[in-house]
């Protein structure tokens, strides 16, 4: 059961696993416009990536690093660290789709002097709870 846990912890994405030589490598069916080239570099992990397939739905990659447990690990914060970004920013751009629908309803049941008054009152983030959006190995 180990085995299995470990992949699901991946989901609908994982694709396979293999290992070449001295190279671990794990790929992942990612949808397409999620950000990985970047987000990886960002990191400086030494985890690398190919990119053997995409289309406009998905993208077929291949995380691979140095077969060792140190290694093997990288990957996984790495990757598991990506899903978790990328879902995150997935999130917010449909909050603001739904947000901006809420708005859209508000300025067209008001008169513009009302409008006038709008104010957007919300919590802040702290620059303790910002740093989410610089990906991290320790997350």
């Amino acid at each position: 059961m180990g085995l299995v846990k470990e992949i699901n912890k991946y989901g609908t994405f994982f694709h396979s696993i293999r290992t070449h030589e001295d190279t671990f490598m794990l790929d992942l069916k990612l949808p397409a416009y999620w950000e990985v080239k970047n987000l990886l570099e960002s990191l400086n992990s030494g985890v690398q990536i190919k990119t053997n397939d995409s289309n406009e739905n998905h993208q077929l990659i291949t995380f691979y690093i140095e077969r060792t447990e140190e290694g093997i690990n990288t990957v996984e914060k790495t990757v598991q660290g990506i899903i978790k970004w990328n879902r995150e920013n997935e999130e917010k751009r449909e909050l603001l789709d739904a947000k901006m629908v809420e708005l859209q309803k508000i300025f067209d049941s008001n008169q513009i002097h009302s409008l006038r008054s709008l104010v957007f009152d919300f919590e802040t983030n702290t620059p303790e709870s910002t740093k989410d959006t610089n990906l991290t190995l320790d997350e």
